[in-house]
């Protein structure tokens, strides 16, 4: 992780260990024989939790609640899986590691959790804002759509975060929108969607998201293209009309 701005992203980090620090490893484990190995498991109950690395948790991220360990077990490893999503180059999909707590009821979690995993997704999307390429600061995030669409797995309303967005008026912040426009051009101009498949899940948030990206001045290119203009003549007028707001 870069140095700039990301005092708050690990304060927040450290903010998950405070308050899931209650949780302990399951003394007896639970998980489908069938998909996961005993000595996997093992080494996520017995080895200390800030020694743990992506490579050991990684089948976890995937596997978590749905067929590998009780909410409980996640909630204990959750700081360890939040933080190393933000500081390493992981093989987590991390749209699905972000969608467990939901998995697990997040609604009905303790406030003070719930407010504590808040706080981390703010942070984590100031911090990518602030950077561009995101993969030199957040490798475990392809791009700044990825990102979204992760912490809408635990965010029900995005008005926050897209308005975070739309008042960043800074090199990194534009350099995004246009990656996310060229991303999801096509997608918005045919379907009205999202080009992320994990949106599906979320379709209340990603129709916030559409409706936001769609209502910005920049998004009268929508109104002024014809079809006969091609994909790519399309993106690139919507790309020098992001920059030039």
């Amino acid at each position: 992780m870069t140095t700039a701005g990301n005092t708050s992203l690990k304060s927040a980090i450290e903010r998950l260990y405070v308050v899931f620090g209650n949780y302990r490893p399951p003394i007896h484990p639970t998980y489908c024989s069938h998909c996961v190995k005993d000595d996997e498991d093992r080494v996520l109950r017995l080895k200390p939790l800030r020694e743990l690395n992506a490579d050991q948790l990684v089948r976890y991220s995937w596997k978590a609640i749905s067929l590998w360990g009780t909410v409980e077990q996640f909630k204990y490893l959750l700081p360890r899986l939040f933080e190393t999503v933000a500081l390493d180059k992981t093989g987590y999909t991390p749209e699905v590691l972000f969608k467990k707590p939901r998995l697990g009821g997040f609604n009905t979690w303790a406030n003070e959790e719930q407010a504590a995993l808040n706080s981390y997704c703010e942070a984590l999307w100031r911090y990518a804002l602030a950077h561009h390429a995101l993969g030199d600061a957040l490798p475990s995030f392809p791009s700044i759509g990825d990102c979204l669409c992760s912490i809408a797995q635990i965010i029900d309303d995005l008005a926050p975060v897209l308005n975070v967005w739309d008042s960043d008026r800074t090199s990194a912040a534009t350099r995004h929108l246009v990656d996310f426009a060229v991303e999801n051009a096509s997608h918005l101009r045919e379907k009205h969607k999202l080009s992320n498949s994990f949106w599906d899940e979320r379709p209340g948030q990603m129709q916030q998201v559409v409706d936001w990206f769609l209502t910005r001045d920049f998004a009268l290119v929508f109104d002024t293209t014809t079809k006969a203009t091609t994909p790519w003549e399309f993106r690139d007028e919507l790309t020098r009309a992001i920059v030039r707001r």
